[in-house]
């Protein structure tokens, strides 16, 4: 083969390298920009699932910890006729329980290692035929968390003379969903019951007060 011959192929084939390369980066860039907002959705919805189970078994542990029960929280005091006459709320002991639990759940999801997820291929093509399928594309996700909780009291007839009072501990928690070159936030929000009595007897006045003062905000 000639210098011009041998000169000419080697110009051909550096003119296929050049087109396959710019083939495969107009690829990786068009793979990348499908691929960022499916796996942040699909990381957002995880992390969500993931604080919701650390959530409630944040509450669990603290409840259990703290041995709370109805009476521990509230006071009912009656008359010798056995008319209720006043339903006291210990709010130190509520403020302390609110505390305690958004304390509990920030430090649990702040321990929560790492988690690696897994998207198959077809999924993050957009493809309705090979949703499910295709080879696994990971990313690792890190959690970290903002929390606030919030102390309510509510008040349901229950039956004549019957009133149902339960106490919840709502939790608002704003999570942060951090991957390699991504970031997202998720907003979970648990409403959870505490504890719970139905109490027997006419409603005095004082405990139609109760449920505007026994809320306790963070």
């Amino acid at each position: 083969m000639s210098n011009s011959r041998k000169h000419k192929f080697k110009k051909r084939v550096l003119k296929i390298i050049f087109v396959l390369l710019l083939f495969l980066i107009v690829g990786l860039i068009f793979f990348e920009i499908r691929a960022k907002p499916v796996i942040i959705e699909v990381a957002v919805a995880q992390s969500e699932n993931i604080a919701s189970s650390i959530i409630e078994s944040a509450i669990n542990s603290v409840l259990y910890e703290n041995g709370i029960t109805y009476s521990s929280l509230v006071d009912i005091e009656k008359d010798d006729s056995g008319r209720v006459t006043t339903v006291k709320a210990d709010t130190i002991k509520m403020n302390m329980l609110k505390s305690e639990i958004g304390a509990e759940i920030s430090n649990d999801i702040l321990e929560t290692d790492s988690r690696e997820i897994s998207i198959p291929l077809g999924t993050i093509l957009g493809i309705s035929a090979l949703s499910g399928k295709g080879p696994k594309i990971k990313t690792t996700v890190t959690l970290a968390s903002n929390v606030t909780s919030t102390i309510k009291n509510t008040f349901t007839s229950a039956g004549i003379n019957q009133t149902l009072h339960e106490i919840f501990v709502n939790v608002n928690a704003t999570i942060y969903v951090i991957m390699p070159k991504n970031s997202a936030t998720a907003e979970v929000n648990s409403n959870y019951c505490i504890a719970q009595t139905v109490i027997i007897g006419t409603v005095p006045e004082t405990f139609a007060d109760f449920q505007n003062k026994g809320e306790q905000n963070e």
